[in-house]
């Protein structure tokens, strides 16, 4: 562990919240997985004269508000996210609506963010501390690190960072007190000086993910719980179960005697509509090869007010994007986060036409699906209802 210069670096002071959020409500992310590393091979910086130097920001000059372009980078590719006057989107080839409730943490993190402890690290040290840039020709396939860049058309300002690994305190006792999240620090390599710079920030910077499928907003408006669901093949009405009330009896018509109806089939897909979220997004573009298969099956689903929506199933696939969280361990760090076995990240491409009133439309954070997007669904969802198909390969 490194220990701390007494340097606390300069206070933004900003209330980003009450600037971003008057009306809605934050929601609180939570994040799985944690990576920690121990560290050696560097140390700390002479500081017998940073009182009277300044010492650099994260933002590099930028103001919070002012960011209308990020991107946020790995060596398995990255996402941008655009402002577009008060409304935020993820760049092509996703094109859909960013999760501001993230985008919001996201910031808050970059308000908050201070430069503690300037460090010496010399580059063959990068490696290990997970500070090599990604974008940088011949960068290990293993290699963890993230790369930040923030950019202000109207101001010409940009910052680029690099964020590397954590520095877990010596101190067991401040780690069981606070957890390793709360008490580590983490390495962040400065891009914007003609030579780098390595800092040590109490803040980890844990939103900076460079996967779309976690910006995207994902989030259904509020059903009043399905009365009806049809299955239908290429076409054809093969099956209906319905319900007066809903905690009425299930009337099932059309499916054979061999084929038994489980409650929790209705229920998942039933929970699913009234506010789940989906697994990712197809690439805009790309959905019809999402959309192949041999036969056309789809649901039909009624709600109690009356709305219907149509979902066309398309293939089984796995998530996009899928990581597991077990291959971005550094040596020597224990994690508590469960890896996903195949089954449980199996998924479903399928086309979604949504029913909904104008005034549900307009709520961003309850977006619409569009008829000619793709989104995908995992298998827990939708899997129950498929087995109903006669013959289908699901």
């Amino acid at each position: 562990m490194f220990e701390p210069s007494g340097d606390k670096g300069c206070s933004f002071g900003v209330d980003i919240v009450k600037r971003y959020i008057k009306k809605s409500i934050l929601e609180k992310a939570s994040v799985g997985l944690m990576v920690f590393i121990f560290l050696n091979g560097c140390r700390p910086a002479d500081q017998s004269s940073s009182s009277s130097v300044s010492k650099p920001s994260i933002l590099n000059g930028l103001d919070i508000n002012q960011i209308d372009r990020i991107v946020i980078s790995d060596r398995k590719g990255g996402v941008t996210l655009l402002k577009n006057g008060a409304d935020w989107n993820i760049g092509p080839p996703v094109s859909f609506p960013v999760h501001i409730p993230m985008l919001i943490q996201f910031l808050v993190q970059l308000e908050e963010a201070e430069l503690e402890q300037r460090v010496h690290v010399s580059e063959m040290d990068y490696a290990y501390l997970n500070l090599i840039d990604p974008a940088a020709a011949g960068s290990a396939e293993n290699l963890d690190s993230i790369r930040v860049e923030l950019f202000s058309n109207s101001t010409h300002l940009s910052s680029r960072f690099i964020l590397g690994g954590f520095d877990i305190p010596d101190d067991r006792n401040t780690v069981m007190f606070s957890g390793e999240k709360g008490s580590a620090r983490r390495f962040i390599r400065l891009l914007n000086a003609a030579d780098d710079e390595v800092f040590l920030s109490k803040t980890p910077l844990f939103y900076a993910v460079p996967s779309s499928d976690l910006w995207v907003i994902r989030k259904f408006f509020p059903s009043n719980g399905i009365q009806q669901i049809v299955g239908l093949m290429d076409g054809k009405e093969l099956w209906s179960i319905s319900r007066g009330s809903a905690f009425g009896k299930l009337k099932i018509t059309g499916l054979p005697k061999e084929r038994k109806l489980d409650i929790k089939q209705v229920n998942l897909f039933n929970s699913f509509l009234s506010g789940g979220v989906f697994a990712g997004i197809v690439p805009q573009g790309r959905e019809a090869e999402y959309m192949e298969r041999d036969e056309k099956l789809e649901l039909h689903v009624v709600s109690f007010d009356g709305r219907r929506h149509q979902v066309v199933v398309g293939k089984l696939i796995e998530p996009i994007d899928y990581r597991d969280p077990s291959q971005n361990l550094a040596e020597g760090v224990i994690t508590f986060a469960t890896p996903q076995s195949p089954e449980q990240v199996g998924a479903y491409a399928v086309q979604m036409t949504i029913d909904a009133p104008d005034s549900i439309l307009q709520e961003r954070e309850l977006i619409p699906l569009f008829e000619d997007r793709v989104i995908i669904l995992e298998s827990q969802d939708i899997a129950p209802l498929l087995q109903l198909f006669p013959s289908a390969e699901n």
